[in-house]
């Protein structure tokens, strides 16, 4: 699977149409999450699945959520408002078979060209991502241009300024 694979990956909406049992990532959590969860979210506006499907294998690679949020920030000298309207990258998975090949980022460059859609006909100022400490993603958004705006004992929140 080289850079070619893209070429047969395309971003869906989550639907009943796609076959998502075979998706499996190393997080139990996360395909417990697809398998059973996603779709009650889904149905009652929770949060929004995509999904990123190859149309030749007929196989969903990966999946993203998105969701409102609104992060409270208490000592913001950036923002001016402490209450900012942002959204949230709930989940975010590649299936085990198609790791290694930087396909996070698409799902990352996705999300942020969503928001900044939706930003001109709702209230959006950042992207924002919650991260266990322990999770080895916080270096890999930080690439994308993700800053930590909080930290707590057990998390970062980091975020993407879509003013930007």
């Amino acid at each position: 699977m080289s850079y070619p694979i893209r070429r047969d990956l395309i971003f869906t909406e989550l639907r009943d149409d796609i076959e998502i049992s075979s998706f499996h990532c190393e997080n139990e959590e996360l395909n417990e999450f697809l398998h059973i969860t996603a779709k009650f979210n889904e149905k009652n506006l929770i949060s929004k699945v995509y999904h990123y499907y190859n149309k030749s294998t007929k196989k969903v690679v990966g999946f993203i959520t998105l969701s409102n949020y609104l992060l409270r920030l208490s000592d913001s000298k950036k923002f001016d408002i402490q209450k900012v309207p942002a959204a949230l990258i709930g989940r975010i998975a590649i299936d085990n078979e198609y790791r290694g090949h930087n396909l996070g980022k698409d799902l990352i460059q996705f999300a942020i060209g969503r928001c900044n859609y939706i930003k001109y006909y709702i209230g959006c100022r950042l992207l924002a991502v919650e991260v266990k400490k322990e999770d080895l993603i916080k270096d890999y958004l930080e690439n994308f241009g993700f800053e930590l705006v909080h930290e707590s004992r057990g998390f970062y929140i980091l975020a993407f300024d879509l003013l930007i």
